[in-house]
């Protein structure tokens, strides 16, 4: 009797076991992301303060299975500039929290410029978005807690977003 005639197929069963585990590790499932949600923008600390916009989000959101999601492209906001001229910095989502560092960079007249425009929480990919900007008012003593849902039309479905999103 030959202990070595299963051999090759023992062989071949775990290195296909092993491929199949280096694929999982490595292999990031990428989503193709095109979306234009209607968005609005609020203080949270003065409700009756309020305007609509709206969010274009294009790129590609690689969803490994042993790390946390990277979103590469570009997030617009209409109502900032910035957001459309600047190049964003790849955004990694916290697994716990969906939790992610909304920043962008640009390089005119040979300096590198930074701009770290907020906090973004998203679901899932990218079925409600929120943003908590960086006090832009940052010279004065008021603090001002701007934020931006989407898809919403008003505070009230910007509240619920942001209650889904962060709390």
């Amino acid at each position: 009797m030959n202990i070595f005639k299963g051999a090759p197929i023992v062989f071949a069963g775990v290195l296909l076991l092993l491929l199949s585990f280096v694929f999982l590790v490595f292999y990031d499932f990428p989503k193709k992301i095109d979306l234009d949600y209607p968005a609005y923008e609020y203080n949270s600390n003065q409700p009756e303060y309020g305007e609509e916009t709206r969010i274009k989000l294009q790129g590609v959101l690689k969803r490994p299975i042993f790390s946390d999601e990277v979103f590469s492209g570009k997030i617009i906001i209409d109502k900032y500039q910035e957001t459309a001229e600047y190049e964003l910095i790849d955004v990694g989502f916290h697994s716990e929290n969906g939790m992610g560092s909304l920043s962008y960079t640009n390089t005119s007249n040979g300096e590198l410029e930074l701009n770290l425009f907020g906090v973004i929480w998203k679901s899932d990919d990218f079925d409600m978005v929120n943003i908590m900007l960086n006090n832009p008012n940052s010279q004065s003593s008021e603090e001002i807690h701007l934020r931006i849902s989407a898809p919403a039309n008003n505070y009230n479905e910007a509240e619920r977003i942001e209650g889904n999103l962060i709390d």
